[in-house]
């Protein structure tokens, strides 16, 4: 595929607790000048303690474009304190037009999706303590997660509110 979505994560967790002190994620869509209301959507899932909640409605308003080209759009967001102590999983399901580019990739009724488990023994890049941080990148799933495709409709746009560029 030539247009392939990017997200990377940059965390940090203590060495003695495991738990997470900081954690930002970036999304990046290449291909797409810039975002509209019609060329980009998602599906955002929080689990806290063993329940799955939507959340694509919160994110998308906290997501800030960071880079905007011709090569694509970045999008940013930093985890706030209180998810960092709640949220033990994020999943991510989005799906994109690039530029010229009439249908959804990776194709239609398809999305591209991450599972983040943010647990101890989880699955998210890091680094410890006072070390520099640094941009890892997660890998998509090749499927979607079967438990949690039943959760995964009513992509909403991913527009975000406020921009920096």
């Amino acid at each position: 595929m030539i247009y392939q979505p990017e997200l990377s994560v940059m965390a940090e967790r203590e060495a003695l607790q495991g738990r997470f002190r900081y954690c930002a994620l970036r999304l990046t869509l290449p291909g797409v000048s810039g975002l509209n209301a019609d060329n980009a959507e998602w599906v955002v899932l929080e689990r806290q303690g063993v329940e799955w909640s939507w959340a694509s409605e919160d994110w998308r308003d906290r997501f800030l474009v960071t880079g905007c080209d011709q090569g694509g759009v970045s999008l940013q967001v930093s985890l706030l304190f209180d998810e960092l102590e709640t949220v033990n999983r994020l999943y991510i399901a989005v799906r994109y037009k690039p530029d010229g580019v009439t249908r959804w990739l990776p194709g239609s009724g398809e999305a591209f999706h991450c599972l983040l488990e943010l647990g101890e023994r989880g699955n998210v890049p890091h680094i410890a303590t006072n070390e520099d941080k640094v941009w890892q990148q997660m890998r998509f799933r090749e499927k979607p997660d079967e438990r949690l495709e039943p959760l995964l409709i009513n992509y909403r746009a991913l527009r975000p509110q406020k921009d920096k560029a």
